[in-house]
């Protein structure tokens, strides 16, 4: 599974994602695209969210957008619920009560 975070150093809800990947082990398979810093990654994210709002977590070439989905999404394919939140709060999660 490919997968790319785009971020914004700067940005909260890039912060959110950036330490749970960290605090979860994540980050050697995830690999980070800083917007002011990589030539084209704004782009990247247009093309493929029409917005140039992150984070965006691209899985597989697919757009996963927006700091709680991409928590969601993360949980829910690493068995573990995002920080804060409950196992029954997590959509899609097939272990929610």
């Amino acid at each position: 599974m490919d997968l790319e975070l785009y971020h914004l150093q700067g940005c909260p809800y890039c912060r959110k994602v950036r330490d749970y990947i960290e605090s979860r082990g994540l980050k050697p398979g995830i690999r980070y695209h800083e917007l002011t810093e990589e030539p084209g990654a704004r782009d990247r994210v247009v093309a493929l969210t029409g917005d140039t709002k992150v984070p965006v977590l691209v899985v597989d070439g697919k757009a996963v957008p927006g700091s709680n989905t991409i928590l969601d999404w993360l949980a829910t394919h690493r068995a573990e619920p995002p920080v804060g939140r409950r196992r029954e709060e997590v959509p899609g999660d097939p272990g929610a009560a």
